[in-house]
């Protein structure tokens, strides 16, 4: 895909994350021959806890052989991911008030039961398929699914298939806000 802001056009490639600034004229050309998927978020920028107040938003291209996955696994309790996050404003300063993660779980494996303090989420599965528990609801989920996880609500994600899921953290991710209610998730 080729993306245009502004004066700047880049070409993009399948799992690349663009920070487009508010009011920016911008278009997205699809280049190839296969189907082209964009997932878009808006969002007030420059407010709220984490962000850079005042500093000029600029047009950021994050390609995602950049950014390293973080993988945790569990072998006992079946728990195996991968998180990539492609945009974190406490990692790199940015004036938005949200971070948006790649989050990857391989078919069988899962996300134990955890509940994050003070930020609420969208899911949103980009391919394969699970059932994902909030606040004891069991629902099975799928691409085109949109899933919002309010702030403090348990969650556990089972994959019935390989998962890979866009996850957009508002206010920001912090691990210090992660709570496992088991003893096999991450510290």
């Amino acid at each position: 895909a080729e993306v245009r802001a502004g004066e700047k056009t880049v070409e993009c490639t399948p799992g690349t994350a663009v920070l487009i600034p508010a009011g920016m004229e911008r278009s997205i050309s699809n280049t190839g021959t296969d189907r082209l998927t964009c997932y878009s978020f808006t969002a007030e920028v420059g407010t709220g806890e984490g962000t850079s107040e005042g500093k000029e938003q600029e047009f950021l291209v994050i390609p995602p052989d950049s950014v390293r996955p973080v993988s945790f696994e569990n072998p006992s309790d079946r728990m195996y991911y991968s998180v990539t996050r492609l945009l974190q404003p406490a990692e790199t300063p940015l004036p938005i008030p949200y971070d948006l993660i790649l989050s990857s779980v391989p078919a069988g494996g899962r996300i134990d039961e955890h509940y994050i303090n003070g930020s609420s989420q969208l899911v949103i599965p980009v391919r394969g398929s699970a059932n994902i528990t909030v606040s004891a609801t069991t629902a099975g989920v799928w691409p085109g699914d949109i899933l919002y996880i309010p702030e403090n609500a348990v969650q556990i994600y089972e994959a019935i298939e390989d998962l890979d899921m866009i996850v957009v953290t508002w206010p920001y991710y912090r691990a210090e806000n992660d709570h496992y209610t088991s003893t096999s998730g991450p510290d």
